[in-house]
Formats: structure tokens, C-alpha cells, sequence
């Protein structure tokens, strides 16, 4: 049997062999133990045929793992297209074990050279000279979150808006003979 401060629906004993098996998933950043530090305290009790009895305290230990960031975003915003360079775009957050942007880094993969990203996952325009509503209604990027060694990227679209733009002209001249027909 298999007794401790509430972990019998995480952790069981296998009857007739012994062996302790989990039974629900753990998360080292939503520890459930006791005291808060991720170390399980059980006691196993045996019992033989005959009804005797031995007890052995068991201590189960959850390490952390390094998990690969997870975005919390799910779509990126717009940008005008009269936009300049330093404008923001958006902001993207990733999360690392439950702690959003604790140690995470960020690069911008595509999206041509109109935008980057800052390590706080600011992005911003860059070249606004890119950023053109009639030649491309939204520009794809794809956005890696680093942490130590784990990654993580996301595809998505910058969407781009259309501002009214002043009719462009040139000045010409033109000349015409009153007899040319």
C-alpha cells in the first residue's frame, strides 16, 4: 500500500510486484507537494501472505526540465503602410515552464528585411520602404523563441494596411503644331 499527503491519485503501487508507477502527469512549475519543493514523500508499506508487515519511506524527486517555448500569441498584429522605421508592429510572448520571457531570445526568420525583433519580442518596422499594401496585402514571418537549448518557432502574418494615398504626377510639357492633324 502507498500512503503520503495526498499523492495517491499522482502516484500508485502496482499489486504483487511493487513497483511505484505515476499515475498523472507532473509540471516541476506546478509543484503539489507539501512544502513546495518538488519532492514527493511517500511510504510504501508490504505486507506478505503470512500478514507481516515492513514500511520503507520513499522519496520521489521531480527535476526541471528545459522546455521548449511555447507562444501565447496567436496571431501578430497589423502595420499601416505608410508605417516608418522604429514604428511597433507587436509584441510576442513566449513561455518557458510558466514563466513568460524569463530567459527567452528572439529572431525573426522571413518576412524580407521589413521588420526585426528585440529580445523582449518587440517587433518593429526596420525598412519601411518593404511595407507597400498594393504589392503585398500581409507579409509572412516566422518568429523563434530560443531558451538555453530549446526552441520553438511560429509561422504567421503581418497583416498590411491600406492608407489613401496623395495621387504622384509628373510635370510635362507638351508641344503641338496647330496645322498637325
Amino acid at each position: 500500500s502507498l500512503s503520503g499527503w495526498g499523492f495517491l491519485r499522482i502516484f500508485s503501487i502496482v499489486e504483487g510486484d511493487g513497483i511505484l508507477s505515476l499515475d498523472s502527469s507532473l509540471d516541476y512549475e506546478s509543484f503539489s507537494d507539501s512544502d513546495s519543493n518538488n519532492d514527493y514523500q511517500l511510504t510504501v508499506t508490504a505486507e506478505d501472505d503470512a500478514g507481516n508487515t515492513n514500511t520503507q519511506d520513499i522519496t520521489v524527486t521531480i527535476d526541471d526540465v528545459n522546455e521548449s517555448p511555447t507562444f501565447d500569441t496567436s496571431s501578430l498584429g497589423s502595420v499601416s503602410e505608410d508605417a516608418t522605421n522604429g514604428d511597433n508592429v507587436d509584441n510576442v510572448d513566449a513561455n518557458v515552464g510558466g514563466d513568460a520571457d524569463e530567459g527567452v531570445s528572439y529572431a525573426l526568420n522571413n518576412g524580407g528585411s521589413a521588420f526585426d525583433i528585440d529580445n523582449s519580442g518587440q517587433i518593429t518596422v526596420v525598412d519601411a520602404s518593404q511595407i507597400d499594401y498594393e504589392s503585398s496585402q500581409s507579409i509572412s514571418v516566422t518568429v523563434e523563441a530560443s531558451e538555453v537549448s530549446a526552441t520553438n518557432t511560429k509561422d504567421s502574418t503581418i497583416n498590411v494596411n491600406d492608407v489613401n494615398e496623395a495621387p504622384t504626377g509628373s510635370d510635362n510639357t507638351v508641344t503641338i503644331d496647330e496645322d498637325n492633324n
